[in-house]
C-alpha cells in the first residue's frame, strides 16, 4: 500500500485550482455541464482554508480520491439537460457526447464509498451544499458557513444568469435558448437513461 501512493504522489502533479492532488479536503466531480463549476465556485469563499479536486471529469481522479480517503461527492444532473448543455457549449456530437454520458454515469452506479449529489437540489439550494461539505471535512466548519453570509451566494446565482452559451454556470437566459433544441433532442434519450438517472438520484444525499 506505501509503495502505490509513493508512486501516486510521484506520478500526480499538484495543483492548486483544476486537476487531482492527494492531499486534497475534499473531490467535487460530474459529467461536465453538471454544476461542477457551480458547486466549485460556492466552495471558492472557503479557498484559503480547502483544496478542492475537481473538473477533471474522469474517472480515474475519483477513483483516486476515494484511494486517498478523501470525501468524494459527484454531481448528478437529467441526461438531456446535461447532454445538451454539453453539446451547445462544446460544438460536439450530440450522439457522442450522450455516449458518454451513459459510459460515465454507468461507471458511477457501479462505485461505492462516493456521494451524489442532486443538481437541482444543489441550484435550489446552494446553502445546504455548503453545509454538507462543511460536516464532510474538518477544513471548515458550519460557523463558516454562517459567516460567509448569504452575500456571497447572491451574488454568485446573479453571475448565473448573465453567461452567456459558454459559460461555466447554468444560467436562466441560456435555458431559454435550449427550448427549440429540446424539442429536436428528448427523443435521443432513451428508457434506459431515464432508468439509470433515477437510480443514481435516489443514491443522492
Amino acid at each position: 500500500m506505501k509503495i502505490i501512493k509513493y508512486f501516486a504522489l510521484k506520478v500526480l502533479k499538484p495543483t492548486d485550482s483544476k486537476g487531482f492532488v492527494p492531499w486534497a479536503d475534499i473531490c467535487v466531480e460530474g459529467f461536465p455541464r453538471s454544476g461542477n463549476t457551480y458547486a466549485v465556485s460556492l466552495l471558492s469563499i472557503f479557498s484559503d482554508k480547502m483544496i478542492v479536486n475537481h473538473h477533471t471529469h474522469s474517472l480515474s481522479s475519483i477513483r483516486w480520491s476515494v484511494f486517498f480517503k478523501i470525501p468524494t461527492y459527484i454531481i448528478i444532473r437529467n441526461p438531456l439537460d446535461s447532454v445538451l448543455s454539453y453539446h451547445v457549449y462544446s460544438d460536439r456530437d450530440f450522439n457522442e457526447v450522450l455516449s458518454e454520458w451513459r459510459e460515465f454515469h454507468y461507471r458511477i452506479s457501479k462505485m461505492n464509498k462516493i456521494k451524489l449529489y442532486d443538481f437541482d437540489k444543489l441550484t435550489s439550494d446552494p446553502v445546504k451544499w455548503l453545509e454538507l461539505v462543511s460536516n464532510s471535512t474538518c477544513a471548515i466548519s458550519n460557523n463558516d458557513v454562517k459567516v460567509a453570509g448569504f452575500d456571497f451566494i447572491q451574488n454568485l446565482n446573479n453571475e448565473r444568469n448573465i453567461g452567456s452559451t459558454k459559460s461555466g454556470m447554468p444560467n436562466k437566459n441560456r435555458q431559454k435558448s435550449y427550448n427549440n433544441l429540446i424539442k429536436k433532442y428528448s427523443c435521443k434519450i432513451k428508457d434506459s437513461d431515464i432508468l439509470l438517472y433515477k437510480e443514481l438520484t435516489r443514491r443522492c444525499v
